[in-house]
This record gives C-alpha cells, structure tokens and sequence, in this order.
C-alpha cells in the first residue's frame, strides 16, 4: 500500500486546525495528514498503524456529539460511527463514501468526478457574490433564481447564503461511482436533509427521499448533476 493511501481516519464535524492539535498530541511518531470538506467538517488522515478507537472516542468526547471513524485496510474496508458516550455502531457506508458525502477526496485513491449543484431561491447572483463566491463557481439561468454549479466548498456557500440573506437553498451532490446522492433544504426555520446511498434513504426534502423526486422538488435539473441519463 502506498504511503500516500491512508491507514484509516477521523471524520467529524471539526475544523482542520483542531484536528492538527489532537494529531500533534496523539500521533507524534506518525505521518498525518488533514482535509476540510463541506459543512464544517474536516477529516484526519493517519497513514500508519491500526485504527484508533481510542482517540476516536476521546475526539467524539471532546467534540460532544459523533464522529467516523474510518478503517482503509484492504481487507477490512469499513467505518464506524462513534459516539461521545464511547459506544460505537457499524455504519452501511463505505470510507470513500462517508467522505464524498462532505466533498472530502481519499488521498491516493483512483480519482472520481463528484458533481455539486446549489439553487438559491429568490435572489440574484451579485447577492450571492457579495457572502460568498468562487472562482470554480458557475452561474446557470433558472427561473426561481440562482443556479450554481461547483466544487466541494459549493456546500458551505450554500449554508452562507441561506443564514446571511435570509433566502432559500436547495444544495445537492451527486457520486455516481458509490452511488450516493445527498441534497440539503436550507431556509428561514427549515433545515433537513436526505441522504441516498445505492437505493437506501435516510431523512427527506419536502417530503421526497429518492434523487428524481427530490431534485423536482427542490427546482434542480438532473443535468446539472450529470444525471441527464435519469436519476435513480
């Protein structure tokens, strides 16, 4: 296995420097390394040694609510979700899977295209422009308002838009290569969810929990996600 490729890992809900500051601590004599994804949240990479349960469980302590933790052996190829009360509980996700699902990339691993869409309900782009924008960032017509096709970063901009203009946002990713689907539903007094893992739904956006429902509801095209050949 290649040093650049993981061991195993953290995910939690985090920034990178708290990450460094428990890896400095914890890892000394181990080569680490550290990502931010989407939503705040932020992964550590180990790239030596077993998982750690132990600084898992002290990081979900510290941080007061769960984390992943993330096994990258070839044979046992799992996460775990662990929480802050120590117990822990086997997750249907992959590594790979739990990280695109906050635009975390593993490093070494076969590269895939992730495609990231966000609709900003009722407002015009030099609003968006003016809270948060990227260079990677591209404006499409819509008639409802906004819509953005971008990075990984697309869905904390999302979040930015919604608190800072008070407005409505659909974001939503696409993984073909798991496959996994995640939209967000982001306005005044509504925040939820849905995550679609190959056919299994968790959580739900106006109602609808499968990508084709989901997408119609929120006004995003299934072209902008790349599922112009039909969404699951």
């Amino acid at each position: 296995m290649s040093t650049k490729y993981p061991s195993w890992g953290v995910c939690a809900r985090t920034n990178t420097t708290h990450l460094e500051r428990v890896a400095k601590r914890d890892l000394a004599r181990t080569t680490w390394s550290v990502a931010a994804g989407t939503d705040d949240y932020a992964v550590l990479f180990v790239h030596r040694g077993e998982p750690g349960v132990r600084l898992a469980k002290r990081l979900a302590a510290e941080l007061g609510e769960p984390i992943v933790l993330l096994n990258f052996d070839d044979d046992l190829y799992n996460a775990d979700l662990i929480r802050d009360d120590g117990s822990e509980e086997r997750i249907a996700e992959k590594p790979a899977a739990v990280l695109a699902a906050h635009g975390i990339a593993v490093p070494g691993a076969e590269p895939h295209v992730i495609h990231h869409a966000a609709l900003a309900v009722a407002v015009d782009r030099a609003a968006l422009e003016a809270v948060s924008w990227s260079k990677n960032y591209e404006a499409r017509e819509h008639g409802s308002g906004v819509l953005v096709i971008g990075g990984g970063s697309l869905g904390v901009a999302a979040d930015r838009w919604a608190r800072a203009l008070e407005c409505e946002v659909f974001f939503a990713m696409w993984d073909p290569a798991t496959p996994l689907f995640v939209c967000r539903h982001i306005a005044p007094g509504v925040d939820e969810m849905v995550r679609w893992v190959n056919g299994s739904a968790d959580g739900a956006v106006a109602g609808a929990k499968d990508p084709s429902s989901v997408l119609r509801a929120a006004g995003i095209p299934p072209t902008a996600l790349a599922m112009d050949q039909g969404a699951p």
